[in-house]
């Protein structure tokens, strides 16, 4: 154990050079090329009839790719791809720098080309990527909302602060960002994530030295590892519902270069993009207040509204408000009063005005407060608040002093111009049950939404009067009275002041953003038009921007996808990206549309499908394959034409989406397959000979497997297609029912089958005992890759984060996983794991699992929420998908380090593309050039000026999904930055053979 332990130590040191002749599982996660691309010997051709012989030499054992293309410079044939040495793909040869290789002439599809006469043979070394361009970046599209469990864990609305610099925004859903835009809504810059070059600035955040290469990196927290955020929900580990839906923040405040977000906890940014020198994390702002008259429990209520004195030194706190579910009624509430901490402090807020405690508003006296709704500070240090049930704005000393009164309708937002010292107003409905809720006749008040201004404090009359356009296309409609089962309180809508334009800006939400029409609920800039005759006047606000209308133009879609789910496909026919967003709710997981991208200038467009579909693939043609639960159809794309399976059956009804609004399909001929879950169902992948890969969960994993549990001998290592299809409770296959191999120590849960493309199956039951598994490959020989969820064991230890998976390529019918641990799904259980001989390779929960006959395995990979052993089991919507090329090259997010790893078809690690990053941090490749300024993000998308980062330039933060173009593109969906990430698959150096020149 100690040379391990040793063995370990080393991996973690930057400094400390892995050799080459460490044990395997160090080996696992060492880059295998040479990083030295040059030719010993220049390629050369021979033709003998039908074949066509390669000849070459390398100085070094790098990577080598041998292609065969047409005149437009397609591939045609692929084939050969790899790191040349101890452990070479076929069909190069083992420990040698000269390779010979003979191409029979044929394409992928083993058809002859007879015009090969003005093909060319490309042999290149060294893959190198290079960042492209950012596609679908759209930074006013909204990130959406949610609030769960008993308390706010998110505002349904963008936090919006102005300051002298920009506009600063921050939403959350999962995921955070804050963003700053100009006064006009063009983007400038991203603060959060924290940019490159700055996060070593970030006092206190959490750092892992990483095994694969000991780079000490930014650790991501929380149940979803998707935030360097301490603040709020989507830091929490042990919740998955506010960390699935919630945000880090409820309230920001922006002022003299510091940022304050709180939740449960105060975080410390500067605008800038560091902490400013101070930590990270400060003190627990939250207020325990008791809410027995509601729910008999203590409750923990954040802070929604939040002002920074003039000298950024004392943070104020105020409309503390909670949500909780109470005898099948929704209670939305508020404590009255303000509270203050010191910014820097590690002390938490105390109470400074009103009373803090549930039913403490203290009347309608100077100084009293009930329903303290905002706060704000001017220069002077005065404390500005919003007495929303006394129907005015109370003015304090910064010692708390009473000062003055300034009368004005039901305020929910106080803003003291910072340039005039003129008092804004908003004012609209918060339906809560101890305000406007509390008696019969406050339920009847009519709260119509406006703006009202007032001058300074020295003389604070009323200046004019303004509608908020609250009233149209408002999300689910904005109500004059109180409603006591309105969701979301009033808090969908918000309202900023905008101090440095002239005249004055304000920026609004009206609205949650829902599906259909009232998706558009974005953020707008009005410009208050100079207000004229006898004051107080009635002013109108005219529209600036909506950025509705920029989402519209740039992407052609409003709502974001659920479980930030994007799964990327590419076209291989027209080298187009299609993105899948869900749009259904937990259980079905399915899509209706695809987002068409042209990465080439990131035009985007919605295509529509057939119906609901759970997954998809596009065949080498150009075909695309459409996945229900129990049928896969098949069509011509883009018409939709239908291509029947000649195993196929007639269906009705087909659609992977159970509710009202469901679209539905009728085939000619789907093929049969089947799932017993409402998961998303593994994976489903087309080679690059047109065969198909199809997992299928017989499972949810919660139940007992609904299949015959027999564990005689008799039965063992034996499987059958050939039951009637009658049979009840059996799982149907090309039109009979399949019956699994059972053999001690299988994991009942799932099975993948290959079909050729008649839809005969040509290997069932691939890969027997794997687990529940996030993307499936298939290569040119029908092997299979697997991103298995069961997470890796690296010298008898597993590897740290165990939400991380392993992927694994098998061979049909040479490889199986077994268990250790007997359940409901493991008919035969192993009766002695010590006869195994060795450790077992992964883990998932408390069950150890052998992967036997397995090609190789490389583990760290992926996001695999349901092998968490807290959080409720860990019951994740959250996943990944990896991603393998016509060369048989795997794609697999490193999610937790920033990285996206490639290995060969034999498992050899090639690189890794990507680095810690924002969306400004890369300088974009364009014509085979680095450019240090570029309208890089896609079609009308604003120019910003980006950062070097140096090596391949691919800045990514929280990236799950990716998908290839062979040998042209690596797409790369990185929803943490917001954006889809187009890299360039170049090589280093390459020769291209016209065979025309050959005798």
């Amino acid at each position: 154990m100690f040379r391990l332990a040793v063995a370990w130590c080393a991996l973690i040191l930057p400094t400390v050079m892995i050799d080459a002749a460490a044990d395997d599982a160090v080996d696992e996660f060492r880059v295998k090329r040479a990083d030295v691309f040059e030719f010993a010997r220049e390629p050369a051709l021979e033709i003998d009839g039908d074949d066509v012989t390669i000849s070459f030499a390398v100085k070094a054992a790098c990577d080598v790719t041998v292609a065969i293309e047409d005149p437009q410079g397609k591939v045609v044939r692929h084939l050969a791809c790899g790191v040349l040495g101890a452990n070479p793909p076929a069909p190069f040869a083992k420990d040698s720098l000269e390779q010979t290789l003979v191409w029979d002439g044929k394409d992928d599809r083993g058809r002859y080309i007879d015009d090969r006469r003005d093909h060319v043979v490309r042999v290149s070394l060294g893959l190198k990527p290079a960042f492209e361009r950012s596609l679908l970046w759209e930074p006013r599209r909204r990130l959406g909302s949610w609030m769960g469990g008993n308390s706010f864990v998110n505002t349904p609305a963008p936090l919006i602060q102005a300051a002298e610099d920009g506009i600063y925004v921050f939403e959350g859903r999962g995921i955070d960002q804050l963003r700053v835009f100009d006064r006009d809504g063009e983007y400038v810059r991203t603060v959060y994530p924290f940019p490159a070059d700055k996060i070593d600035g970030v006092v206190g955040v959490a750092r892992q030295a990483y095994p694969q290469d000991g780079a000490d990196l930014p650790h991501k927290g929380g149940f979803l590892q998707s935030t360097l955020l301490t603040s709020g929900a989507t830091g929490q580990k042990n919740d998955r519902e506010r960390a699935m839906y919630g945000a880090a923040a409820t309230a920001m405040a922006v002022r003299d270069g510091r940022v304050a977000l709180t939740l449960d906890r105060l975080n410390r940014l500067a605008t800038e993009g560091s902490t400013g020198g101070l930590p990270l994390t400060g003190p627990n702002v939250t207020i325990e207040a008791g809410l027995e008259r509601h729910s008999k429990e203590v409750e923990h209520v954040a802070p929604t509204r939040l002002a920074l004195s003039p000298d950024a030194e004392w943070l104020y706190l105020a409309s503390y408000q909670y949500r909780i579910h109470y005898d099948r009624h929704i209670v939305n509430d508020s404590l009255a009063g303000v509270a203050r901490m010191r910014f820097d402090g590690d002390e938490p807020p105390e109470p400074f005005l009103g009373s803090l405690e549930v039913g403490g508003a203290t009347g309608s006296k100077p100084g009293e407060l009930q329903h303290a709704t905002s706060v704000d500070v001017d220069d002077a240090g005065r404390v500005y608040v919003s007495d929303f049930m006394n129907d005015r704005i109370q003015v304090f000393s910064p010692d708390g002093e009473f000062l003055k009164a300034i009368a004005t309708f039901k305020p929910v937002i106080v803003r003291v111009h910072r340039r005039t010292g003129e008092v804004f107003a908003f004012s609209w409905t918060l339906h809560n049950q101890g305000g406007l809720g509390r008696t019969e006749e406050t339920r009847k008040i009519v709260v119509p939404p406006r703006l009202r201004t007032y001058g300074p404090f020295d003389d604070p009359q009323p200046r004019a009067t303004y509608p908020l356009p609250f009233d149209e296309d408002s999300g689910r409609g904005y109500r004059e009275t109180f409603h006591g089962n309105q969701v979301w309180a009033g808090m969908e809508f918000n309202a900023e002041l905008d101090s440095w334009s002239d005249p004055p800006r304000i920026w609004t939400v009206a609205g949650k953003p829902l599906r259909g029409p009232s998706a558009r609920e974005h953020i707008r800039i009005y410009e208050l038009d100079e207000a004229s005759g006898t004051l107080p006047a009635n002013g109108e606000l005219r529209l600036v921007r909506d950025f509705a209308d920029d989402v519209e133009k740039s992407i052609g879609k409003f709502v974001q996808p659920q479980y930030w789910r994007q799964r990327l496909y590419v076209n291989p026919a027209t080298g187009l990206l299609y993105v899948a967003e869900q749009h259904t709710a937990a259980r079905e997981k399915a899509f209706r549309e695809l987002i068409e991208v042209d990465p080439n200038t990131g035009r985007a467009r919605v295509v529509q499908l057939p119906f609901d579909a759970e997954d998809l693939a596009f065949g080498p043609d150009g075909s695309i394959y459409l996945r229900e639960r129990i049928a896969v159809a098949r069509y011509e794309f883009p018409s939709f034409r239908e291509i029947p399976w000649d195993y196929g059956e007639q269906m009705r009804n087909v659609t992977c989406d159970s509710s009202q609004t469901r679209r539905t399909a009728d085939l000619l001929s789907g093929l049969p397959i089947y799932t017993g879950t409402g998961w998303h169902t593994g994976g489903l992948a087309v080679s690059v000979t047109g065969h198909l890969a199809v997992s299928c969960y017989v499972t949810k994993g919660d139940v007992p497997a609904p299949v015959d549990t027999r564990t005689d001998e008799d039965f063992l290592d034996r499987g059958t297609t050939d039951r009637p299809n009658s049979e009840e409770g059996e799982r149907k296959l090309r039109g009979r029912v399949f019956i699994p191999r059972f053999f001690p120590g299988r994991t009942y849960f799932g099975e993948i089958h290959i079909f050729d493309e008649h839809g005969k199956p040509v290997h069932t039951d691939v890969a027997p005992g794997v687990t529940d598994i996030y993307g499936l490959g298939i290569d040119r020989d029908d092997s299979v890759a697997v991103l298995a969820a069961p997470t890796r064991i690296i010298d008898g230890e597993r590897y740290f984060n165990e939400m991380a998976g392993t992927l694994v390529k098998f061979r049909p019918g040479k490889g199986r996983m077994i268990t250790d641990k007997p359940s409901v799904h493991i008919p035969i259980p192993i009766t002695d794991p010590n006869s195994l001989g060795r450790d077992p390779d992964v883990r998932k929960g408390s069950r150890n699992y052998w992967i036997e006959g397995a090609d190789w395995k490389y583990g760290g990979v992926g996001f695999c929420g349901k092998n968490a052993n807290y959080a409720g089991g860990g019951c994740s919507c959250w996943n990944t998908r990896f991603a393998m090329d016509y060369f048989g090259r795997s794609f697999a997010p490193e999610i937790d380090r920033y990285r996206v790893a490639v290995l060969d078809s034999a498992g050899n690690l090639v690189l890794r593309v990507g680095q810690y990053g924002n969306v400004d941090d890369g300088m974009p490749l364009a014509s085979g050039r680095r450019e240090p300024a570029g309208d890089h993000r896609g079609a009308d998308a604003p120019r910003s000026p980006m950062r070097s980062i140096g090596g391949d330039e691919v800045g990514l933060f929280h990236a799950p999904y990716v998908a290839t173009e062979t040998d042209q593109r690596l797409f790369i969906a990185d929803p943490g930055n917001q954006r889809i990430a187009s890299v360039r698959l170049d090589y280093h150096d390459e020769r291209t053979l016209p065979l025309r020149d050959v005798p």
